[in-house]
């Protein structure tokens, strides 16, 4: 069969293997596996087989080129900077899998994308994609993924990636560009919100600058999400001062972002005083709030890559054949979808339309 070494070395990372432990895995030395994905050396069958079975993936996996690398160097994370080069490796193999998982789909589906990269400053990006969305100036956006998600925006659900939020990317398939962000989503309802709306500002405002680590391009992308969740003309009619931690716990349940991203709001926009914003964070540590606050808002989680598995392979699922067509086990086809929303289900408290597109037609 045919074999290509750099998908060992793909699905090794992705499993957070060394090359030492696969080789001890599978019972031969660290340099024939090194020789084995710079394919210097072939494997045998048996050495396949047993580096499948220990990489949990299935033989089939390695006989198609890399389709998709997401070098770790164009990945950035909200407010991570502290992230370990190996762990950025990982979160871009996991991506890259999902990914392979949701361009599979794509072939079955037609899914229009109504953004496009703007040049403008972020207040004024933010202020055209609420219009986009027809939310109005001085109303918050319910239900943030599953509007991106009907902008053609793919909004990848990743699996527990510690220290790990959101990051974005262009993805090329079949001569279209699709914006796309990951996100991880083992962190908080509100927190998912603002990491979503912060690398939506760096798909639309720094297409060709993504992967590039500057102040500046975050600063922008970090005013974008605020502006897109947190609107001037709305903060400044409903976050009156003198501002407590009364008035932004109130606010907190309809803005949908923490009481700490109404304060930071309040004082970008001058409404908060400086001695008043060191106040009230003192407040928030005092009361244990820094780390996780009282009323958590729920989580968001997409829906629009399972909605397309269930056009591809009905529903129930058929996970059997959507793995095959995936070069993945079935138990972890089904794993990688149990982050996404089914379709009929909202988030607690929120309500929007059920994204649809039209079935791709085949020719017989």
């Amino acid at each position: 069969m045919m074999f290509y070494g750099p998908r060992i070395r793909q699905a090794r990372e992705l499993r957070e293997f060394t090359q030492g432990k696969l080789a001890k895995a599978v019972g031969v030395s660290q340099a024939l596996i090194a020789s084995i994905e710079t394919e210097l050396r072939l494997p045998s069958e048996a050495l396949l087989a047993k580096i499948a079975q220990a990489l949990t993936l299935p033989i089939a996996y390695f006989s198609e080129p890399q389709s998709l690398e997401i070098p770790p160097s164009s990945l950035l994370f909200r407010a991570r900077a502290s992230i370990s080069n190996r762990a950025v490796t990982e979160a871009s193999r996991v991506a890259e899998h999902v990914l392979a998982l949701a361009t599979s789909l794509a072939k079955h589906v037609d899914i229009p994308v109504h953004v496009h990269p703007l040049h403008c400053d972020p207040t004024e990006a933010a202020r055209r994609i609420r219009e986009l969305l027809r939310v109005p100036p001085l109303e918050p956006i319910p239900a943030l993924i599953r509007s991106l998600e009907r902008l053609g925006i793919w909004v990848l659900a990743l699996p527990v990636l510690k220290d790990r939020d959101a990051f974005c990317m262009w993805i090329e398939i079949d001569g279209r560009s699709i914006p796309t962000i990951a996100v991880c989503m083992d962190q908080p309802g509100d927190r998912l919100r603002l990491s979503v709306a912060h690398e939506l500002g760096h798909l639309l405002l720094h297409k060709d600058k993504l992967g590039r680590i500057r102040s500046d391009l975050e600063k922008e992308a970090f005013a974008f999400g605020a502006e897109l969740l947190m609107p001037e003309a709305a903060m400044r009619k409903e976050l009156l001062p003198p501002v407590t931690l009364t008035t932004v716990s109130q606010l907190k349940p309809r803005w949908l972002v923490s009481m700490q991203a109404l304060i930071r709001r309040g004082h970008d926009l001058r409404i908060v005083t400086e001695r008043q914003y060191h106040y009230l964070f003192q407040r928030l540590s005092a009361a244990g709030w820094r780390k996780e606050e009282p009323n958590p808002i729920a989580i968001e989680r997409p829906m629009l890559i399972r909605k397309m598995a269930e056009v591809a392979y009905g529903t129930p699922l058929d996970y059997r054949s959507l793995a095959a067509a995936c070069h993945m086990l079935p138990q972890e086809a089904e794993r990688l979808l149990s982050f996404y929303a089914a379709p009929k289900a909202a988030t607690s408290g929120v309500t929007s339309k059920v994204v649809s597109f039209p079935r791709k037609r085949v020719n017989a």
